[in-house]
């Protein structure tokens, strides 16, 4: 019925890298590491409608390159 605005909320997310060889490279990614809430409202932001927790999320990943 009504709009749903969201806040802006300080997301962190970070990539490290290491090359192996000139072939192989190792990748860590963490989305979202201080594991931030978003907040939404309909008419004003002292009623807020939904919390929302997406959480940590990490990944760990392996490339190559023939």
């Amino acid at each position: 019925m009504y709009p749903v605005y969201r806040d802006a909320y300080g997301q962190t997310d970070v990539s490290f890298g290491y090359k192996i060889n000139d072939t192989i490279k190792v990748t860590l990614e963490g989305i979202n590491i201080t594991d931030e809430e978003t907040t939404g409202y309909t008419i004003a932001p002292a009623f807020p409608t939904m919390y929302e927790f997406s959480g940590r999320r990490f990944s760990l990943g392996l490339r190559g390159s023939f």
